[in-house]
């Protein structure tokens, strides 16, 4: 099952499951690591870049969620690759 990280894979058309024990296999044979999701990078910003991100992320979308669906927007996202 395709991510979205399996777009900066090299085993662009394997049928594994994304970021499970065979795709981290298979990545580890490319010499590639467990790609960074957007949770991992907004841990390692700095105070000032997550409250910049987050004020263009609200004032972007505000009006686009109700409660529930920004919830699971939100996890969706955070579990995601980072692409910079």
């Amino acid at each position: 099952m395709n991510g979205s990280g399996c777009k900066t894979c090299p085993e662009q058309y394997c049928d594994c499951l994304y970021r499970g024990s065979y795709c981290k296999a298979r990545r580890a044979e490319h010499g590639l690591g467990d790609p960074m999701t957007n949770a991992d990078y907004m841990r390692a910003m700095t105070d000032e870049e997550l409250a910049h991100d987050i004020m263009v992320w609200i004032v972007s979308n505000r009006n686009a969620y109700d409660e529930d669906s920004l919830e699971k927007f939100i996890l969706h996202y955070l579990e995601n690759p980072y692409n910079t």
